[in-house]
């Protein structure tokens, strides 16, 4: 598709598994026919929600999607754990259970 550069709409992209999710709105805003300000929210709600992870969480999980996937099983479980257990001795993972087991919400600081 990119080689082609063939232009398809949301919809054909959403049954062909490219997009997770459609977002709902107008269907045609300002001439276009994708309903942009939607889309735009929910990517933001989205980019929200990530935020309120751990910083080191979240990095590590982009690391072991980045590599894990050019791994063979056994290798990229082994990955996988080497990912927690830096997490599991940072203080951001203290922060986590000590804000749940307070019910508020934790303040990571990405150490």
């Amino acid at each position: 598709m990119i080689l082609t550069g063939r232009i398809f709409d949301r919809h054909w992209a959403y049954e062909k598994g490219i997009l997770d999710e459609l977002a709902e709105g107008d269907e045609a805003q300002e001439g276009r026919s994708e309903p942009l300000e939607a889309g735009l929210s929910r990517a933001l709600k989205l980019a929200e929600e990530m935020g309120r992870g751990g910083p080191l969480a979240i990095r590590a999980a982009k690391r072991a999607i980045d590599n894990g996937y050019q791994m063979d099983i056994t290798t990229a479980f082994d990955w996988e754990r080497a990912l927690y257990h830096t997490l599991y001795t940072s203080k951001d993972r203290g922060e986590g259970l000590l804000a749940f087991k307070e019910k508020r919400t934790p303040q990571y600081e990405g150490r």
